[in-house]
């Protein structure tokens, strides 16, 4: 059960790196400062916690894609962690 807590907490930071890459040329941010790495962590962070952000949108088909990725692996995760 550690190992994957473990691979969601882990995932968080992973995806937050690549959010924060991803940066303001992929996301529809609704304040005039530029997508820091906390932004990018706390994406990573409600998006996750399958909350979904309401302030930071994608705008690209790639980011979008990132998106997915990360809530498709968060119920997996999840999944497999409440059936064992």
């Amino acid at each position: 059960k550690q190992k994957k807590l473990v691979i969601l907490v882990v995932s968080v930071f992973i995806f937050s790196v690549i959010h924060y890459f991803l940066g303001m040329k992929h996301y529809n941010v609704k304040s005039t400062h530029k997508m820091d790495y906390f932004d990018a962590l706390y994406l990573s962070v409600v998006t996750q916690s399958l909350l979904g952000p309401g302030d930071i949108n994608p705008k690209t088909d790639l980011a979008r894609l990132f998106l997915m990725s990360q809530v498709s692996i968060t119920i997996i995760v999840t999944f497999m962690y409440i059936n064992e």
